[in-house]
C-alpha cells in the first residue's frame, strides 16, 4: 500500500514538474532562436572583416579596389578563399561596393527577423556600422 502511495505522489509530482516546464517552453524556444540570430550577426561580422581585409590587401597590390566579391577570390593569388566565404552559410548575403577610396561591403539577412535582424555595412578603415532590417 505504502508502494502504490508513493507511486502516485511520485507520478503526480512528475506530471506538475511537466506542466511547469511546458508553460516556459516558449520562452526556451524563443531564447534558443534569439542565440541563433546573435551567433549569425557574429558571423556576419568575422565575414565582413575578411572580406574587408582581403578588399584592402588587393588595393595595395593592383593599385585599385576589385568590383567584386569574385574578383577576390579568382585573383592569382586569390585574396578570398572559398572556406572564408561561402555565400548565405551563415543566414547573410554580402555585396560589395568598389569606391575609389576604398570598399563598401554590405551584409544583408537572407530573410529578415529569420535568419538575421541587422543590416550590417563596413567601410574601408571604418567600424561595422548596423541597420535593422525590413
Amino acid at each position: 500500500m505504502k508502494t502504490r502511495f508513493s507511486l502516485i505522489l511520485a507520478l503526480i509530482f512528475g506530471y506538475l514538474l511537466f506542466a511547469a516546464n511546458l508553460s516556459h517552453s516558449e520562452d526556451y524556444i524563443e531564447g534558443l532562436l534569439d542565440a541563433r540570430l546573435r551567433a549569425q550577426e557574429t558571423s556576419a561580422k568575422a565575414t565582413l572583416s575578411t572580406i574587408a581585409s582581403a578588399c584592402e590587401m588587393y588595393a595595395v597590390d593592383n593599385g585599385n579596389y576589385p568590383s567584386s566579391i569574385d574578383q577576390l577570390m579568382k585573383g592569382n593569388p586569390p585574396y578570398l578563399s572559398q572556406k572564408a566565404y561561402v555565400e548565405g552559410v551563415n543566414g547573410y548575403k554580402f555585396k560589395l561596393e568598389s569606391k575609389t577610396d576604398g570598399c563598401r561591403i554590405t551584409a544583408t539577412p537572407l530573410e529578415c527577423g529569420k535568419t538575421g535582424n541587422k543590416i550590417l555595412i563596413k567601410e574601408s578603415m571604418k567600424e561595422i556600422s548596423q541597420q535593422a532590417c525590413r
